[in-house]
């Protein structure tokens, strides 16, 4: 079981570039170690939740135009939208309870990367990450670097509120897809704020095989299991079952499947106009 609130094992899942460095894998955002890794752990706060101020302020700026500088365009009429999905590596390992939760939590991180790794065009699939600033700093932004994801929502201090919502407004005419977590708490505030703006309510949808429950809701026992039973909206609101979802029925909504040999060649050469473009930016190498 794990004693400390993040999982010693995710730097080199990741991959992080960052030297020993156990929780902020990106180098990039090495100088922020001080503000980001205290930002992992939760802290009620009653001010500041939007990153207005110091010290979060600069690390939001910074954070900010790097989204800016690595996104891709989405021009897909179907968008994928994973919510804070390695949050429980990076925040939540001690709140798991026993061994076959902390595996449904391995698993749950291995089938959100698999997913990821597929590297869909986002003129085909929209993948973007809904994610906190501390997270994004410390881990997901990796994933912007080396094209995993293709775009950025920013969210309220550990929360599932967005901080601009007009970002949920830009693609409340496509059909948008949410995984992620933790149901009926982040995901839910994601969830119900797509179902808001949707032109078409009908379709929004959750990717159940890839959202898991929190491993100890507060004033509860832990979790025995992070697999969701249902969806939920509010606490006595599920979304309906016809809108729950599997990744595959997904993927087959945009007439998507495995990447073939000739669409990962395509991919190797893009990777390597990429990590010019990431030393043009920082300077370095990020391998």
């Amino acid at each position: 079981m794990h004693t400390t609130h993040y999982d010693p094992e995710l730097a080199t899942i990741l991959k992080s570039n960052n030297g020993d460095s156990p929780t902020v894998l990106n180098r990039n955002f090495n100088e922020w170690q001080h503000v980001v890794r205290p930002g992992l752990l939760y802290c009620k706060r009653e001010t500041n939740k939007s990153y207005t101020e110091w010290p979060d302020r600069p690390l939001f700026t910074a954070a900010q135009e790097h989204v800016e500088r690595f996104c891709q365009p989405i021009k897909a009429d179907k968008v994928m939208f994973l919510v804070h999905p390695i949050y429980t590596q990076l925040s939540r390992m001690a709140s798991l309870a026993s061994l076959p939760v902390e595996e449904e939590a391995r698993k749950n991180l291995e089938a959100v990367l698999g997913f990821l790794e597929k590297r869909y065009s986002p003129d085909k699939l929209g993948i973007v990450v809904v994610e906190s600033l501390h997270h994004y700093a410390a881990a997901t932004s990796l994933l912007l670097e080396r094209r995993r994801i293709h775009d950025v929502i920013f969210t309220q201090y550990h929360s599932g509120a967005v901080v601009d919502p007009s970002n949920i407004w830009d693609y409340k005419s496509r059909t948008m897809f949410f995984a992620g977590g933790y149901n009926g708490r982040c995901l839910k505030s994601a969830l119900k704020k797509g179902i808001d703006v949707a032109e078409d309510g009908s379709m929004v949808f959750a990717v159940k095989d890839l959202i898991i429950n929190d491993p100890q809701p507060k004033g509860k026992d832990p979790a025995t299991t992070l697999k969701p039973e249902r969806i939920m909206l509010s606490d006595g609101e599920s979304l309906p079952d016809k809108r729950v979802i599997t990744l595959e029925q997904a993927l087959k909504m945009c007439d998507l499947g495995p990447v073939d040999a000739g669409e990962d060649h395509v991919a190797q050469t893009v990777d390597e106009h990429w990590e010019q473009k990431v030393f043009d930016f920082y300077g370095v190498r990020n391998t």
